[in-house]
């Protein structure tokens, strides 16, 4: 019976703290996103030249380390933007 208390304070922890951070931080990259169409900026301005390089070259792997070491994103976080960079790379 304890666990059904533990589980309920962790849903009630989810969406009272963590869900509205989650929904600010959408707004926020839908904001950024605008700017970045509407003044003309590079989408990629936080991407190292190393990282596109590495990228070009077909060095996935060493893009995602480097990603990893100059912004200290998670690994799911670094391939989600590895991998859109890549496909964006190889769109043009």
């Amino acid at each position: 019976m304890a666990w059904l208390l533990e589980v309920t304070v962790l849903v009630g922890l989810y969406l009272g703290v963590i869900e509205p951070i989650k929904y600010q931080q959408r707004l926020l990259e839908k904001k950024i996103t605008l700017l970045v169409e509407k003044t003309g900026i590079d989408p990629h301005f936080a991407i190292s030249d190393e990282i596109k390089s590495a990228l070009q070259a077909g060095e996935r792997i060493t893009a995602l380390r480097l990603y990893r070491k100059e912004t200290g994103a998670s690994l799911r976080e670094a391939r989600r933007v590895i991998d859109a960079l890549s496909s964006e790379l190889a769109e043009s």
